[in-house]
């Protein structure tokens, strides 16, 4: 099965995808809610996602002997390739999730501690 970001007829989907979209929350919750999305994929959609050649995640989540807990790498690995499959994609640190049809944001958010 090919992945979309909203399965036809899944209110959960649309409504993660939507808030996931949201500029308002582009830089507070958007990525929260693009987790959730991929997480429904898994619980919900039993989505497995995709490897993609070249990505040097997929190729380290592939090889195993992750150094944690095995079902904690096989959550994470799958968590990745699903991430994939529905054109998630992630511009490094600092930087919030978006979906691949999404512009990047210009400057990465930086998170400021508050002193009092």
């Amino acid at each position: 099965m090919e992945l979309t970001a909203t399965v036809p007829g899944c209110e959960e989907c649309a409504r993660l995808e939507t808030a996931g979209r949201e500029p308002g929350l582009r830089l507070t919750l958007g990525s929260h809610y693009l987790v959730r999305l991929i997480q429904h994929h898994i619980d919900v959609h039993d989505a497995e996602g995709v490897h993609v050649d070249g990505c040097e995640e997929c190729t380290r989540w592939n090889s195993g002997g992750w150094g944690i807990n095995p079902h904690l790498g096989e959550l994470w690995s799958r968590q990745h390739f699903v991430m994939h499959g529905l054109d998630i994609v992630w511009d490094g640190a600092g930087h919030p999730l978006r979906l691949a049809d999404m512009p990047p944001l210009d400057q990465p958010h930086r998170v400021r501690a508050v002193r009092p």
